[in-house]
């Protein structure tokens, strides 16, 4: 069973991706340390009640969401503060057309929150309304699914830090959707998900990106796996080839190793300009404490350029994540970078994340 209606990951969760967030990742306060764990499956569901999960209401999963963080740059530089940001809510829909699941609609609508527009959002016509997720996914046997719609593109690993280098320079931040389709085939010994995409139909023309993203996995045990991933695509303004290799390691209950390193070659359409190859790693180590509360910490690495004396930047972030109750997330984090360039070395910049999210 899948935790995500979308089989490569991310959007929103199925009734049973919320049962498995409840029991096995939340902590059980008050009121919920009295609850079976038949229970709080049952209080996982958007409509609280094992009554309602049945029949015609088992085919329609509502869900909604929020996402707030607090934002805290440059510590103890002048001109450092702090800011409070919205940065999601949103409303989602799985629809299963019939009893055995063969056909799944996913949809969900956002409202992203935004004084000052990024480009992304700019380039398109529905401003601060923004969809990410509207698909359908077709299982044709229990292994193989097709998934025809707006997605996230089938490359790297899915992590909800949209500005990690592994994200932002790949292309596959919060607003990097696309229209296409793909295949996501599962085996007990290997994971391939493919993708052909048309770019993000809401945008200008000119902006939208096409190309193909597929990454391909093997797993050597059930809590291992390591592959390679790979993305080409192009608009009118730039065109881009990144490859990487990703890894997965769990090494025992709630605790984990992700990793992630790649290359990337941009080349910009409308200047002449030399084409660039820059290079970014990810690894992020999760620690269960407790129940529902894990240490994590992440290292990242990015070079403007391999090719030439580009910069390098550093940055390490270690943090704290607790579930308290089911549908709730709380995040603290403190975050160190550091540019080095040929001749000269930045000074150390410590920023804080306090992030808070909630989910129905």
């Amino acid at each position: 069973m899948l935790c995500h209606a979308n089989p490569t990951g991310g959007g929103p969760l199925t009734n049973y991706g919320r049962a498995v967030g409840a029991v096995a990742i939340s902590d059980n306060l008050w009121p919920f340390d009295k609850y079976t764990d038949e229970q709080l499956a049952e209080y996982s569901s958007f409509f609280k009640s094992d009554k309602l999960t049945h029949g015609a209401f088992k085919k329609v999963q509502p869900g909604a969401s929020f996402r707030g963080i607090y934002f805290y740059r440059t510590i103890g530089k002048e001109g450092s503060r702090g800011k409070l940001i919205p940065m999601d809510a949103s409303a989602n829909l799985i629809y299963q057309f019939d009893k055995a699941s063969k056909f799944i609609f996913v949809g969900s609508v956002s409202y992203y929150p935004s004084s000052k527009p990024s480009s992304k959002l700019a380039n398109t016509d529905y401003g601060n309304l923004v969809t990410r997720d509207h698909l359908i996914v077709y299982k044709h046997t229990k292994e193989i699914r097709i998934v025809t719609g707006m997605t996230d593109k089938f490359y790297g690993i899915k992590i909800p830090d949209h500005v990690a280098f592994s994200r932002s320079i790949t292309g596959n931040s919060q607003n990097d959707q696309v229209h296409g389709v793909g295949v996501h085939v599962i085996e007990k010994a290997y994971e391939i998900s493919s993708q052909l995409f048309i770019g993000n139909l809401f945008q200008s023309p000119d902006f939208r990106e096409k190309g193909n993203a597929t990454t391909i996995q093997y797993n050597p045990s059930e809590l291992t796996s390591i592959g390679v991933t790979g993305l080409i695509s192009q608009n009118k303004i730039i065109s881009k080839n990144a490859k990487g290799i990703v890894g997965k390691l769990g090494l025992k209950t709630g605790n984990a190793l992700l990793l992630e390193i790649g290359n990337v070659e941009k080349k910009q359409r409308l200047i002449n300009m030399n084409k660039t190859s820059e290079m970014y790693g990810f690894l992020q180590g999760f620690v269960k404490i407790k129940r529902g509360l894990y240490g994590l910490n992440t290292f990242e690495f990015y070079r403007s350029d391999i090719k030439v004396s580009g910069s390098n930047t550093i940055r390490i972030t270690p943090g704290l994540q607790y579930f308290p109750f089911p549908g709730s997330e709380l995040r603290i984090e403190f975050s160190q970078s550091k540019r080095y360039m040929k001749n000269m070395v930045t000074e150390d910049s410590f920023d804080f994340m306090g992030q808070v999210h909630l989910w129905f």
